[in-house]
């Protein structure tokens, strides 16, 4: 009877110690997986701000050039700021490129700033229906109406470009061929004809041909709204003061105060792309918007 109570409680003990092992093992190998994770969201956290110092430093290079510009009253493409450059990084190579972002039409524009209910049937909304043309689609006016028609007028306005594509009816090939043309900079934001391709001149007013449009790109780049508006007087053969020309004198500039920066950064065999929007006036650069995602 001893002997049988004895080998029993060895057999207890035996079990016992097999399950604190197990335990053990368990909370070890637990703490040796949160050890792991914990590892690797540091490595993660210090590539992100790696990637974040390299985006910075570009930055910093881009604010340089626009800073640095040559002739401070206008903004062409015989300026330093429209040249791609490489960035050799200590870890990565950037490309960079900036872009004039009021070479386009504001999407803002075309909501009437005194009645955001109602399209504004200025120049802007002509351009506009002159873009589409162009890209033989559907005009956008309408759709913008019944669109702005069911919002508050604290939010009659497009943040984002993309949100175009929550118009009801807007179709998708139509939204990607008209996105390259457009903006969403704030109201009065106005188009540099220095930068602004065809279709955005051709806009501009409805007697201008490829042939005038051509001639009119060839005298640029223009110092001054007036000279520009001048130009179009003599290659359409209409009054300086006649009403078109008035309107697009209120819709043009030479100058532009928001620009692009678009990079790509090569890491790791890893592609980074990055989009930086900013802002100068005078001689203040801030960046007002930043942007980035792994290719």
């Amino acid at each position: 009877m001893y002997k049988v109570i004895k080998n029993k409680q060895k057999g207890l003990a035996i079990v016992s110690v097999i399950v604190i092992v197990a335990i053990i093992s368990t909370i070890v190998a637990i703490n040796w997986k949160q050890q792991s994770e914990h590892l690797k969201m540091a490595k993660y956290k210090q590539q992100q701000q790696q990637l974040l110092n390299n985006i910075y430093s570009v930055e910093d290079y881009a604010k340089v050039i626009l800073k640095n510009d040559e002739d401070r009253n206008i903004d062409s493409f015989n300026e330093d700021w429209s040249k791609e450059a490489i960035a050799e990084l200590p870890d990565s190579v950037a490309f960079g490129k900036i872009i004039d972002l009021q070479s386009t039409l504001s999407i803002n524009n075309i909501v009437n700033i005194d009645n955001p209910y109602s399209i504004s049937w200025g120049s802007s909304y002509y351009c506009l229906n002159g873009i589409n043309k162009g890209l033989q689609q559907l005009q956008m006016s309408d759709l913008l109406f019944f669109y702005f028609t069911a919002k508050t007028p604290e939010i009659a306005y497009f943040d984002d470009v993309s949100e175009l594509r929550k118009i009801e009816g807007m179709l998708d090939d139509d939204y990607y061929k008209i996105k390259p043309y457009l903006n969403s900079l704030p109201k009065g934001t106005k188009i540099n004809v220095n930068t602004a391709p065809k279709l955005i001149i051709a806009c501009l007013h409805p007697y201008l041909s490829e042939y005038l449009i051509d001639s009119f790109i060839g005298k640029r780049p223009f110092y001054s709204v007036n000279q520009a508006v001048r130009v179009l007087s003599d290659i359409l053969q209409l009054p300086v003061n006649s009403a078109g020309l008035q309107h697009i004198k209120k819709m043009i500039a030479v100058r532009s105060e928001y620009f692009l920066l678009n990079m790509t950064i090569n890491k790791d065999n890893k592609t980074i792309v990055s989009n930086t929007i900013f802002n100068r006036k005078n001689d203040a650069i801030r960046v007002v918007n930043r942007s980035y995602y792994q290719r």
